[in-house]
């Protein structure tokens, strides 16, 4: 398993981080309407349309990372990413153990 780390914009680390605090945050509202007595149905209904609408974009804006800032050498291979907020960083992690070079 290899790491790599890349540094990215600024401006991407924040759209990334502000969709991924709206769709946990729709996420726990609805998972606590689901667990409660919905008095107001439509009040759920909101809610699960915001969670879909950030969970869409957040999808979106990953496979932009994705596209944008994996290089392609390691396209072809099996990876996972994490960007560390604080320090604005891409972190990648090749899964498998073929040789790469970047």
């Amino acid at each position: 398993m290899k790491k790599f780390k890349i540094d990215i914009d600024e401006q991407v680390v924040l759209t990334i981080q502000r969709l991924d605090f709206e769709v946990q945050a729709r996420e726990f509202i609805v998972k606590s309407l689901m667990q409660s007595d919905i008095a107001n149905y439509e009040i759920f209904k909101q809610y699960h349309s915001e969670y879909v609408d950030y969970f869409s974009q957040f999808e979106i804006a990953k496979s932009m990372i994705t596209n944008k800032y994996i290089p392609n050498a390691l396209k072809e291979h099996e990876t996972s990413w994490n960007i560390d907020y604080a320090s604005k960083t891409l972190e990648i992690t090749q899964n498998c153990n073929c040789e790469v070079i970047i």
